[in-house]
């Protein structure tokens, strides 16, 4: 019986592998290329100077400034003081209304002030093109600013998950490896109190700690700079409001959109009016509207407020009572800059409001008129069953930050500053910068039964020579995909390897009496590892047109650059990486 058939079928087969092949190769080679156009967008920010150490920073999501220090100062924290003995402890950094990760991240690591380039809430519209901006629209946009690394650390924090964010902080090590600045963060401590309360958020810190002291042991030593942060704080409240519907009944037929903290009205003109009725209902504590490019005013049930922009800064008047208590601190109505603003009201419950709200509604994406409800009301959603941040007071906007490190002078950092320049004015980093490592380590591993050789000509990409006795590879990778835990590798390239033939392969006579298969064809692969500290389990699977293998290792990366591999199911290697 002829076989021509198979055979061509093969050859087929075998081609369009090839073109595979030279595709996945013109990808490698464009992947690194393609770092080359970040360093131009991001030129204007300040970059690392050579020399430094790489830096960890680490996000506390929702922990206030209050909340954090109960358990540090009464040695609750044991770990995550050990880790900054020595460097800079800030108890009074402000995070800018509104008070949450989707409005602040974004200015944080791009380092901007107000601007319509920033979400102001949730949702939101464009007052000039009546653009609506859908709360997933402002999550997509949050991630997109975030290292792709981080992506699956939202699930971390689902009750239970928290221990993959600890085995994430053991990678670190590998993740400095190759970035001037890595971002891990802890959004475990935002779902607790929301839900549970801050009691549990508490409890969730300490986790934290105990994972951050397995980390310095897994560092050993190495030199990089460490900084800690909470992004907002968190409220606990006595009942629920809701502001949104207090925000349409006020406007009546005149609400655009309404989404708190904002109400859009079709004619601005009727802002004043609109916000002293919504000061009078019972769900909204402050109604701030614009009267004038250089004034704003807040109505509340004990007055007004205003605040006034001129050249030296914002001045700060009351009519009725002073509802923030500034003239307690000795403020006398002259104008402040933003900073000096933030040195007198930084102690108090209402840190800075005039820069907060000024500066808020210096945005074109603000609303008409901003509502503000303060603790102990909380704002009424599906899953803020215990607290929430969205108000103006200490505990949503008051957060730590640590820092220490041989790159970080504490005597040049304010013991008060605006949390969003801390990336760009105190550390004075890009985390949106390329990585400090131009390449991956070269491996050699080796036993009696196989070699292997692994070279990196560039970051994200390897060529790999496979010997052993089912045959050779030569394969080129490029990585598809990395997490903290993982790193995903798709390859391309040629093999010559034993393949066992199927009832559609070669018939012995093309292939020998054995039934086995020693031809040269294109393959593809696709590699898995998986990491935890120095131990990484892989598994590479490669496929040619004669079949396909699996091989499944466990390594141990010493310091000094050996290791030794198990492979499945019974050979040992010893090798070197550099």
């Amino acid at each position: 019986m002829s076989h021509q058939p198979d055979v061509e079928n093969r050859i087929r087969l075998s081609n369009r592998i090839a073109v595979a092949a030279l595709v996945l190769i013109c990808a490698c080679m464009w992947s690194t290329l393609c770092p080359a156009a970040g360093i131009a967008a991001t030129a204007a920010l300040p970059q690392p100077s050579e020399g430094r150490a790489p830096y960890l920073v680490i996000h506390l999501d929702a922990v206030s400034s209050k909340a954090f220090f109960e358990l540090y100062d009464s040695g609750r924290l044991p770990n995550i003081e050990a880790a900054f003995k020595g460097g800079k402890i800030v108890r009074r950094a402000v995070s800018p209304f509104v008070p949450g990760t989707e409005m602040l991240y974004p200015r944080l690591v791009n380092g901007g002030e107000v601007s319509d380039s920033y979400p102001v809430a949730c949702e939101y519209v464009n007052p000039n093109t009546g653009l609506y901006a859908s709360h997933v629209q402002t999550v997509v946009d949050l991630f997109s600013n975030m290292p792709r690394y981080v992506l699956t650390q939202p699930v971390h924090a689902l009750p239970g998950l928290e221990w993959l964010s600890g085995w994430s902080l053991l990678n670190v090590p590998r993740l400095l490896r190759d970035y001037n600045v890595v971002q891990f963060f802890w959004f475990a401590t935002d779902l607790r109190g929301h839900v549970f309360g801050k009691q549990s958020q508490q409890a969730s810190v300490m986790q934290l700690d105990s994972y951050i002291g397995n980390l310095m042991l897994q560092m050993g030593g190495e030199q990089f700079n460490l900084v800690l942060y909470s992004d907002h704080g968190m409220s606990y409240f006595d009942r629920m409001v809701n502001p949104e519907k207090a925000m349409a009944e006020a406007a009546a037929g005149e609400a655009q959109f309404c989404y708190y903290p904002n109400l859009y009205l079709r004619d601005p003109a009727h802002a004043k009016r609109i916000a002293t009725k919504l000061a009078d209902s019972d769900e909204i504590d402050f109604a701030f509207y614009r009267s004038g490019p250089e004034l704003v005013v807040g109505v509340h049930t004990g007055g007004n407020v205003l605040f006034s922009l001129g050249p030296a800064g914002i001045a700060y008047e009351f009519e009725g009572s002073d509802p923030f208590g500034y003239s307690d601190l000795g403020y006398t109505g002259e104008p402040l800059s933003d900073q000096s603003w933030l040195d007198l009201t930084a102690a108090s419950r209402y840190p800075a409001v005039p820069v907060q709200v000024f500066r808020y509604m210096e945005s074109p994406m603000s609303g008409d008129v901003v509502a503000v409800i303060d603790p102990p009301k909380g704002l009424l959603t599906k899953v803020c069953r215990a607290g929430c941040h969205t108000g103006l007071t200490d505990s949503d906007v008051k957060v730590p930050v640590l820092l220490v490190g041989p790159d970080i002078d504490g005597r040049a950092i304010d013991d008060q500053f605006w949390l969003h320049t801390l990336y760009r004015e105190i550390l004075q980093i890009d985390p949106h910068g390329p990585g400090s490592a131009v390449r991956e380590p070269h491996y050699l591993k080796a036993s009696p039964q196989s070699l292997s050789l692994a070279i990196s000509p560039a970051r994200q990409l390897y060529v790999q020579a496979n010997v052993d006795h089912g045959g050779w590879d030569v394969l080129g990778e490029v990585s598809i995909a990395r997490t903290f835990n993982t790193r995903a590798w798709v390859g391309a390239g040629i093999a010559s390897r034993q393949g066992i033939a199927s009832r559609q392969e070669l018939s012995p006579a093309h292939t020998g009496a054995t039934g086995c298969d020693w031809g040269l064809r294109a393959a593809l692969s696709a590699r898995v590892e998986v990491f935890l500290g120095p131990l990484v389990l892989d598994w590479q699977k490669t496929v040619v047109s004669s079949g396909q293998s699996s091989r499944v290792s466990i390594r141990y990366e010493f310091k000094g650059g050996s290791l030794v591999e198990w492979v499945h199911p019974s050979q040992l290697r010893v090798g070197l990486m550099w």
